[in-house]
């Protein structure tokens, strides 16, 4: 299916949410580790998408302390559970 046509079909795009998470062997807890999520919007095209997963790939490799994902990628319909989300690789642009 299309991006069309699964909006046509009563699917949603989820949210995109970036998350990051740092080792900071500082900290006083015994996780050690620091985070932040933020949501963006639900606007992204597939494309954008790609870029914005080379982007966080590429500074998970530079950079050892720090981690960084993305969720919110694919589609859901509102009344169903999330196990029934598409995932974004699976939808032609």
């Amino acid at each position: 299916m299309t991006e069309q046509e699964l909006l046509e079909n009563g699917w949603e795009k989820e949210t995109l949410t970036l998350h990051i998470q740092e080792y900071d062997p500082m900290l006083a807890t015994n996780n050690k580790m620091r985070r932040l999520s933020y949501e963006l919007d639900n606007s992204f095209t597939s494309d954008q998408i790609a870029l914005i997963e080379r982007f966080l790939r590429e500074v998970n490799r530079r950079f050892p302390n720090i981690k960084l994902c993305a969720t919110g990628t694919g589609y859901i319909q509102s009344e169903k559970d999330a196990e029934e989300s598409i995932q974004d690789e699976t939808v032609e642009a």
